[in-house]
């Protein structure tokens, strides 16, 4: 019976962290999922964005890191276990460049995004509708406030989860949270002025704020005298 316990607990360990260690890649197989198959572009341009845009900034300083900090400093370069890897490797890898890491500046970047989507939400003006319906405009308010209050909890919990593992250094688990962060507000921005304000909102609120606004306002008639 011990026995069963302990492969039962084993068992467990094991698919909550190779869960967490591949976590970005889980959130891009959803959002994928969900953004083809509701031709949902509001997934899609935040799938590109953690994705392609992080990526390449991160790919790139880490080559310009490679010039400007000695071979052998530990504040750029770690030999990481298995479980740091995104793709699966067996053993413990080499020294790599880890100002900043892929998994903090991808997850730093979704937390943040989703942040500004509520912050936006909670600031969103509908004008005379919010006199017009109260209880709507209170309703909106308090979603966004619940989503911005998780999202940080959960956020600083998964970060400070990853800053145990010994994956990162102190250098590269900041700096990997602020070009996460940083790059979610250009793209938050971008996308928002690209899609009316449409294209930004991953929970759908201004998609159905917007066609009402519209509906509700009265239509005016030109005569002549």
């Amino acid at each position: 019976m011990d026995k069963i316990i302990k492969n039962i607990v084993y068992s467990s360990r094991e698919f909550f962290v190779q869960g967490f260690r591949n976590m970005p890649i889980v959130l891009l197989a959803t959002m994928l999922f969900i953004g083809t198959v509701q031709a949902n572009f509001n997934y899609l341009f935040l799938i590109a964005g953690m994705f392609i845009i992080v990526p390449t900034v991160v790919f790139g300083l880490n080559i310009f890191t490679e010039f400007i900090f000695p071979a052998t400093s530990t504040f750029w370069k770690k030999s990481s276990p298995a479980t740091c890897n995104l793709l699966l490797k067996d053993s413990l890898s080499d020294p790599a460049n880890v100002v900043p890491t892929f998994w903090t500046s991808i997850m730093s970047f979704f937390f943040t995004y989703l942040f500004l989507n509520g912050y936006r939400l909670y600031n969103f003006s509908v004008g005379d509708q919010a006199l017009s319906n109260p209880a709507g405009e209170e309703a909106r308010q308090t979603q966004a406030l619940v989503s911005m209050i998780l999202v940080v909890v959960i956020g600083v919990l998964f970060l400070l989860l990853r800053a145990t593992t010994g994956c990162e250094t102190a250098l590269g688990w900041v700096v990997g949270m602020a070009v996460g962060g940083s790059l979610a507000y250009g793209w938050h921005e971008f996308v928002k002025a690209c899609g009316m304000g449409r294209l930004d909102d991953i929970f759908g609120v201004t998609a159905r704020i917007l066609p009402q606004l519209v509906n509700d306002q009265s239509q005016t008639v030109c005569t002549k005298i």
